[in-house]
């Protein structure tokens, strides 16, 4: 059986078994920041297994999972074991108190020896040690023989997804591949090769607070996990992931492209490629920080593979179109920006290209000066910091060489780079259980203030309570205060009765809960006590112009740029809004202007806005703009203005009246990444105020320069070039010039030339002099003055020698900072260097 058709067995099995067949949900999971990726297929059902939604059937999915991170983590592994990889589908069944441990394991074991034919004598079982009713449903209901069961305690048969969460003991599955593999028998040690874990029955009773104890779930449950792959390695009989048909085509493909194939990097390649479009097909872009560094970092060591088997120029955009057969037609939604996928990586590969030459060079020559058996972690640094390479690519070289890297002094210059920055928390939340029979109404859309019960308390570490002085966490029969949630903050404000006052200064949205952060004035709130609750008005006015401007602004950029820009991140306050979308070029001062017009011109038709709860099919029928990965109800709420103009599913709250707006302006517009371009904009009370300082300038200036208002720029350019020309005529320090340097970088000649008390504006011309020379790929040009050191850096050929790159070594060099185009870089340091100083820390960057 082929891997299409092992999946799509499984889930007609289940459909028969009165299952409803899902979709996988997203690889990022929406609306549960306790995980970076989703890593197993109960993630979808989390809510439901705590009781904070409900569902009336059973469920079966294929989901898509990556364990690249945390407790569920395979990078290391994959390529060098037959079963270990990043990205891999789940395929599951769950039920939500309809059945529980018989019925899982009478499904389990019909569908593996009659479905798929699968000889008993092979299966071995494992239960946990005190689940006495599982290993007698096996033995006594099921027949399976003693001595195929084995009783193991929490580290192997006890799961949970995370520290916290649902957990619950479990009943695994293993297949024996034969005494052709090595490997022990379930239970008396290291199963090997031999004995392939394939279905892991999880028996959900438990969810563990962030203290390690354990409490009931409101009803029991069954999630269960069967490695697609894993599982087609069994049906085909080939004993490892890697030579199952999907990945089997793709390495004999690839093998022809590379001079020096290997099959662990061939493995590692067919692995990461699926990993890497799967993330990029959900919006994530390479970067530095959170998702988009997990996918630069598979994206640079699937690189440094191909490197290794003799590639030198990018590769893995080629191979994406052998995906687009094998997938395009189980995952369709995917691969609707195939191209531009295709495009983005294809320049991700090309920047890394630029410098792993230079990087490896680095690493072997900094092998000739280890003791045989550790690599300076300062080394490691250097990598990382100057040439991109995670620190996990320079430990996978090392090992290959024999040697560990000093990872302590690797972590020491880390902790030092980033002391004074503010550490990421965006993975932390609060660990709270809430009881699902509780209710709990938003009545946020059409009020302002509503009079509600406290029916939930909790202390500031989340344990519950029944009367709170200070400060903690509140649950309220009614609400009026809007849950952070798809960019738009938190309504803040205020509470009180008789005897009690206190402030909200925090919602967030916990299942379909609003938990609200609050802080006691005066009194004591007790639990069960009614309460008044006062939202800040004025706050909220602003806030809904925000983001009612927001939906203007993405519709009109859809106008001015073309449909293929998408939503990539957004934030909505009462100061200003921010809107992340897709699109290659900067956004320029023309486009912006017709952006503007187009919102404003929708505010001043004051249009009424409309909303309509759908049906998520439905509502998918009206054109609304869905966000792919998104995390949306089988309801979803429809928000439109003027029409078709702008419609959009969106939970946040808006203006009845796009009047109420009142007016539009961008006030910054940059680039946040590869592809990804970021607007801010204001409106509202801000925009008339900005408006107002803005005019009020342009008077003072009128005044000062005594010209009219419409001739002020004109005036500012003639100061301009009389200072300019003042400066040249009467210098206060004459520059010299005091040495050059032949240089190189990645097999690129280049010139470093040194000079003393040089402004910006003479290392310039020094530079456009050096470009002129057609022998020269590249030049560093660097002024030691007063009390500092600047330097620029230009290019002739941006792809052989990016000056944005190089600029990164000589920020390295003198501890400083700046960058810059392709063409054209330039920085500073405070660091004072002498001549021969600077020569000396160059020349080991750059060897001439």
């Amino acid at each position: 059986m082929k891997l299409n058709q092992v999946r799509q067995s499984f889930l007609n099995y289940f459909k028969n078994k009165n299952h409803k067949i899902l979709p996988s949900s997203g690889l990022v999971p929406k609306g549960d920041d306790s995980l970076l990726f989703t890593n197993a297929g109960m993630v979808q059902f989390k809510d439901t297994f705590l009781g904070l939604d409900n569902r009336d059937y059973s469920a079966t999915t294929s989901q898509k999972c990556l364990r690249v991170g945390g407790k569920h983590n395979d990078l290391e592994n994959v390529g060098f074991t037959t079963r270990h990889q990043t990205f891999f589908e789940m395929l599951g069944n769950f039920s939500f108190g309809e059945y529980f441990k018989e019925k899982a394991i009478e499904y389990a074991w019909e569908f593996l020896t009659e479905e798929l034919k699968l000889p008993e004598d092979r299966l071995w079982v494992t239960v946990h040690k005190d689940d006495k009713e599982s290993e007698e449903i096996w033995l006594k209901k099921i027949g399976v023989s003693s001595t195929r069961l084995a009783k193991l305690g929490d580290d192997d048969n006890f799961w949970s997804m995370g520290d916290t969460g649902p957990c619950g003991p479990c009943s695994e599955i293993f297949f024996d591949n034969g005494k052709n593999f090595d490997g022990k028998a379930p239970g008396e040690g290291d199963t090997g090769e031999r004995y392939i874990e394939i279905w892991n029955l999880v028996f959900m009773e438990f969810n563990r607070d962030s203290n390690g104890k354990l409490s009931s779930l409101p009803v029991k449950c069954v999630d269960t996990g069967m490695g697609l792959e894993r599982m087609c390695s069994v049906m085909q009989e080939v004993g490892s992931n890697f030579d199952i048909d999907i990945f089997k085509s793709l390495k004999n493909l690839m093998s022809k492209h590379f001079t020096e194939p290997n099959d662990q990097s061939l493995n590692v390649l067919a692995d990461h490629l699926r990993a890497i479009f799967f993330l990029m097909a959900e919006n994530i872009m390479p970067s530095n920080e959170g998702r988009g560094y997990v996918l630069r970092r598979l994206i640079r060591r699937a690189v440094r593979h191909g490197y290794k088997m003799g590639s030198r120029d990018p590769f893995l955009s080629q191979f994406l179109t052998h995906l687009e057969n094998d997938f395009k037609e189980d995952f369709g939604v995917d691969f609707l920006k195939f191209e531009k996928i295709q495009k983005d990586l294809l320049t991700e590969e090309q920047l890394f290209f630029k410098t792993l030459k230079t990087g490896i060079e680095i690493f072997e020559a900094s092998i000739n000066d280890t003791d045989g058996k550790q690599l300076d972690g300062a080394i490691a640094f250097k990598l990382h910091d100057t040439y991109g390479f995670p620190v996990d690519l320079t430990m996978a070289m090392a090992k290959e060489r024999g040697l560990k890297v000093d990872q302590k002094g690797f972590d020491n210059l880390m902790k030092k780079q980033r002391e004074g920055s503010k550490s990421s928390s965006m993975f932390k939340v609060l660990d709270i259980t809430i009881d699902p029979k509780i209710n709990s109404e938003f009545v946020g859309y059409q009020e302002q203030t509503a009079k509600g019960s406290c029916v939930a308390l909790f202390d500031e570490e989340g344990n519950s309570i029944t009367s709170l002085s200070g400060e903690g966490f509140a649950i309220f029969s009614k609400t009026p205060f809007y849950a952070e949630s798809g960019g738009q903050v938190a309504d803040i404000g205020i509470f009180k009765s008789t005897n009690l006052n206190g402030e909200i200064l925090n919602c967030k949205k916990v299942g379909d809960f609003h938990l609200h952060e609050v802080s006691i004035v005066e009194g004591s709130l007790e639990l069960n006590a009614d309460v008044e609750l006062i939202i800040d008005a004025e706050r909220r006015e602003k806030i809904v112009s925000n983001h009612s401007a927001t939906h203007l602004l993405h519709s009109a950029l859809r106008k001015v740029l073309g449909e293929s820009v998408e939503q990539r991140g957004s934030l909505v306050n009462e100061e200003k809004l921010r809107f992340d979308f897709s699109h290659s070029n900067k956004v320029t001062d023309d486009q912006i202007m017709e952006i503007e017009d187009i919102v404003n011109l929708k505010i001043e038709e004051a249009i009424d806005t409309k909303t309509e709860v759908l049906p998520y099919e439905d509502a998918l029928k009206t054109g609304a703009l869905a966000f792919f990965g998104d995390k949306y109800g089988e309801k979803v709420r429809v928000v439109y203005i003027n029409g078709d103009f702008s419609v959009e599913f969106c939970g946040g709250t808006h203006v009845k009246n796009t009047s109420e707006i009142g007016g539009f302006a961008v006030t910054n517009e940059t680039s946040v990444s590869s592809g990804v371009r970021r607007i801010e904009a204001i409106s509202g009370d801000k925009y008339y105020k900005e408006s107002q300082n803005a005019l009020k300038t342009l008077e003072l200036l009128s005044v000062k320069l005594n010209v009219p208002q419409e001739k002020i720029a004109d005036r500012v350019d003639e100061l301009l070039e009389s200072l300019k020309n003042s400066k040249k005529n009467n210098p206060v320090v004459q520059a010299k010039e005091l040495r050059d340097e032949q240089c190189s970088f990645s097999g690129s000649s280049g010139v470093i030339k040194i000079f003393e008390n040089a402004s910006l504006e003479i290392l310039r011309k020094e530079s456009d002099k050096l470009k002129s020379d057609k022998k020269i790929v590249f030049a560093i040009c660097l002024s030691a003055t007063e009390d500092k050191l600047i330097y620029i850096v230009s290019s002739n050929n941006s792809d052989e020698a990016p000056a944005s790159e190089i600029i990164k070594a000589v920020n390295h060099a003198f501890d400083g900072s700046g960058g810059g185009r392709a063409d054209f870089a330039q920085g500073g340091s405070s660091q004072k260097e002498s001549v021969d100083e600077m020569v000396t820390k160059l020349k080991g960057l750059f060897k001439g």
